[in-house]
């Protein structure tokens, strides 16, 4: 998964439920880890991102709930 493929099903309406797409944006961010290694700039940049979407998918789902 990729953030070019998660924008394209955006622009397409291919997300059935806002968990949908929650599930996709945090496969980008796993397999960025799994793929490049612990110690690789793109993991470390991969587990900031996580927790700083995670944090706003938090006030998200508040929201629509």
């Amino acid at each position: 998964m990729d953030l070019g493929t998660v924008k394209a099903r955006l622009e397409a309406l291919q997300y059935a439920t806002i968990d949908d797409w929650i599930c996709d944006m945090r496969l980008i961010w796993s397999n960025a880890c799994e793929y490049n290694g612990d110690d690789h700039e793109v993991s470390k940049m991969a587990t900031v991102l996580s927790a700083k979407f995670e944090d706003l998918c938090s006030d998200l789902l508040r929201c629509v709930a």
